[in-house]
């Protein structure tokens, strides 16, 4: 049975689901068309899984550049989704197994590709959501990302972080104004 989840709220994933080792982390959202608003472009909305040890960023920040994990760890299906999509645009799977032990928090980011360029803003994304599926069962938890985010260019939507032995899961929903992936890594580790 899936948990809904509010901004902010956290679940402990080896308290709740013991025996997970690997979910399915899937991102959606609508684009709504404004007349005179980034006219003549599609909007791109990226998905990025941020990879954070000690404080710093990892190096390997996993998103369409990079699609996996060097560790394996971490797979992102770009533009292919993998199968029961569920209104996905996106979804990523993580082994949390296999999560190398110096990442201590896993960021999950979306943001407009080019939206500068483009005169793009998240006023013409809506309706994003994430969920989390255990790869073995079904849907764990979802959280519905609402709010007025006009201006604003990306997106930390969610973060993964250790507490001892457990991963612990919290939805953020937090728009920024930022030209880039790069940015936003720089925002999380200065």
């Amino acid at each position: 049975m899936s948990i809904n989840l509010k901004r902010g709220q956290s679940v402990n994933l080896q308290r709740e689901f013991p025996n997970l080792k690997r979910i399915r982390i899937g991102l959606g959202w609508s684009v709504k068309k404004f007349a005179g608003f980034g006219v003549g472009s599609e909007i791109s909305v990226d998905a990025s899984v941020i990879c954070i040890s000690s404080g710093k960023w990892h190096d390997s920040t996993v998103c369409y550049k990079r699609l996996k994990h060097r560790s394996g760890a971490i797979v992102h299906y770009g533009d292919e989704l993998a199968e029961g999509g569920k209104g996905d645009k996106k979804q990523i799977d993580i082994y949390l197994d296999k999560l190398p032990n110096n990442i201590e928090k896993l960021s999950i980011v979306i943001n407009i590709y080019a939206a500068y360029e483009r005169n793009q803003d998240f006023r013409q994304v809506r309706n994003c959501f994430i969920h989390v599926d255990d790869l073995e069962t079904e849907e764990l938890f979802r959280c519905d990302i609402d709010g007025k985010f006009e201006g604003l260019t990306g997106m930390f939507v969610a973060e993964f972080y250790r507490d001892g032995n457990s991963w612990i899961f919290k939805p953020i929903g937090e728009g920024v104004r930022v030209q880039d992936i790069v940015e936003m890594e720089k925002m999380l580790c200065p």
